[in-house]
């Protein structure tokens, strides 16, 4: 089984990557998870963590898992965007078309 691990981001920095990718404001966001505002930007801002609830919550609205959301665990995803964008380059495709493949990368991941 093939993952990536990123450690060096928070629980908080993948949340906000996370409603970035999906287009969502953080009102909504905590609305949906059913949750204060309040907290839920603490939570984004690594001042508190999520419970096992939110988590699971979070896992519903964003579609991926408590490992990715708790350590950045995302298993095969990049290599399935590595390997089609070096596929892109053996072709000698433009460098202009990147921004349309992480959008399909995109897709996939969260939806």
């Amino acid at each position: 089984m093939i993952f990536n691990y990123e450690p060096y981001q928070s629980i908080g920095d993948r949340l906000k990557l996370l409603r970035t990718v999906k287009n969502y404001d953080s009102d909504i966001v905590a609305a949906t998870i059913e949750i204060p505002h309040k907290i839920y930007l603490a939570v984004e801002k690594n001042k508190a963590e999520p419970d096992f609830h939110t988590i699971r919550r979070l896992m519903q609205l964003y579609g991926c898992t408590s490992d990715y959301i708790i350590y950045g665990i995302m298993l095969g995803l990049r290599e399935k965007l590595f390997q089609e964008l070096s596929d892109h380059t053996r072709a000698n495709i433009n460098a202009a078309d990147a921004p349309n493949i992480l959008a399909r990368y995109d897709k996939w991941w969260i939806n």
